[in-house]
């Protein structure tokens, strides 16, 4: 787990309206347009081929996740900066590890990456870059961050299958992410809506000797939540990620299996604006 310290900073599908049996005009006057004329009227479906539409009566194919891989990863972190690897896992598949609330002394009082991110675009009133010294807009309210993860345990577990405190179901990675951003993590058969609060984990424990698998770090409330039985660095299960959709809560189930944006390298585009990098100008991607 990495916390930094809080220093101030310097279809709706429309169907075509068909006459039903019995709905023929009376008289000539009604056949009539504005112009008229008669309309024109072959009797062939109304599109352009004049062939019917392509209307099985089959629902659309549901998506499924990928298969789970092996559990080490063939392309383990091989750089880190500010003791992260920044990079998406190359498949979509993370180890799941637990940190914070009070059964984790490590983290108590400290404020979160994504916290400190939040004070440095408050005090500039705007998303402040602190590489290029310069403000990129004045869209600066990062979505759910709290600042930091000093929730009491057993509040957190018990909310954990009820979802009433979105503020309960964090992860870390927010340098692969983005601050703010919600993810859907699979487990399973389970699927829930999570939000990125603060960065890590170290990379040390992603290297190979570890199996080179990145790891989603996340609120105890994500872990009961999915069931998940092992957690940890090198042992623990695999999760498969997608970026949210725009109407994802954290601590909601996904609605729908394995229909969002893979976090895997090559979708980086579902990060949020929100990034880390703007507080140290140091980009390792």
């Amino acid at each position: 787990m990495w916390l930094l310290a809080c220093v101030a900073p310097s279809d709706d599908i429309q169907h075509p309206i068909r006459r039903g049996p019995g709905g023929e005009l009376d008289s000539v006057s009604e056949h009539l347009d504005d112009t008229g004329e008669p309309p024109d009227d072959t009797g062939e479906p109304p599109d352009d081929t004049g062939e019917p539409p392509d209307d099985t009566g089959e629902p659309p194919e549901e998506q499924e996740c990928p298969p789970e891989p092996a559990h080490d990863s063939p392309d383990p972190p091989t750089e880190a900066c500010s003791y992260m690897d920044w990079d998406l896992s190359p498949d979509g598949w993370y180890l799941v590890s637990k940190f914070g609330t009070s059964w984790d002394s490590t983290t108590w009082g400290g404020t979160t990456t994504c916290g400190w991110l939040q004070a440095t675009y408050d005090y500039y009133d705007c998303r402040y870059d602190s590489g290029r010294g310069e403000c990129l807009d004045d869209d600066m309210d990062i979505a759910w961050v709290q600042g930091h993860v000093d929730h009491d345990y057993d509040a957190v577990i018990a909310d954990a299958h009820v979802g009433n405190h979105p503020e309960y179901f964090y992860v870390a990675d927010s340098q692969r992410f983005g601050c703010g951003t919600t993810l859907r993590v699979h487990y399973g058969s389970k699927c829930l809506v999570v939000f990125t609060e603060d960065g890590g984990p170290n990379t040390t424990y992603e290297g190979a000797g570890y199996g080179g698998r990145r790891i989603l770090d996340s609120s105890p409330a994500v872990i009961e939540a999915l069931g998940v039985v092992n957690h940890g660095w090198g042992n623990s299960d695999l999760v498969f990620v997608e970026f949210g959709k725009s109407t994802d809560v954290p601590g909601q189930r996904c609605e729908d299996e394995c229909s969002a944006l893979a976090a895997m390298a090559g979708n980086e585009e579902g990060r949020s604006p929100w990034d880390p990098d703007h507080m140290t100008g140091i980009d390792c991607r």
